[in-house]
């Protein structure tokens, strides 16, 4: 799932929010004398009576077709990444093509990232991700490293410095390193929260 649709999902799950928040206050006021201006009763005539025009079958074939497709886009924005197993590193002007198993190098980065003391476990994949090969990692850390900067600090330099090393074996730049840090909770090794690192 790209950034765009992201946004567009966080914009509509906005204004969705909004308006139930709008109705739901509307009707508790509604109903109480605070504002003695406002009818008893919604009139709802001029609108139902718009629904025997010519025009109007055509306007809701028109906004069904328009939902129907927008609704399959947002399935297909929503796809699950494929999985990416192998990638062709640069030949630099031989003409041989040299393949690298990028799911053996994600397995390797989290293990990396494994060897801190910090961090409980990690755990990545290599995946395809609207065009763009990427390597996500999830990293869970220790509860105690969050409440100290210099901890933090560390998992920042170890998760920076691994994204380096995969780009680097990788031979490819443009490979996209997503790591989402997340917090062990006390006393055990499940996720309580996790948050996405600028990694």
């Amino acid at each position: 799932m790209s950034r765009t649709v992201e946004f567009v999902d966080r914009v509509v799950s906005g204004v969705v929010a909004l308006s139930v928040v709008a109705i739901g206050g509307g009707a508790v006021v509604w109903g109480t004398d605070r504002f003695p201006g406002m009818p008893e009763r919604l009139n709802l005539s001029s609108v139902l009576s718009e629904t025997d025009r010519s025009w109007w079958p055509w306007a809701v074939g028109a906004a069904g077709i328009g939902l129907g497709a927008l609704s399959v886009w947002w399935l297909i924005s929503h796809r699950p990444a494929r999985k990416v197993k192998r990638i062709v590193l640069a030949d630099h002007g031989t003409g041989e093509k040299v393949t690298s198993d990028l799911s053996m190098l994600t397995s390797a980065a989290a293990d990396a990232l494994e060897r801190s003391p910090h961090v409980v476990r990690a755990r990545g994949k290599a995946v395809l991700d609207q065009r763009v090969r990427s390597v996500e990692l999830n990293v869970t850390v220790r509860r105690s490293a969050v409440r100290s900067a210099d901890s933090i600090a560390a998992v920042y330099d170890t998760i920076n410095s691994v994204r380096d090393s995969v780009r680097h074996m990788a031979q490819d730049p443009s490979i996209e390193v997503r790591t989402f840090l997340l917090v062990a909770r006390s006393g055990s090794r499940s996720i309580a929260t996790g948050e996405p690192a600028t990694a």
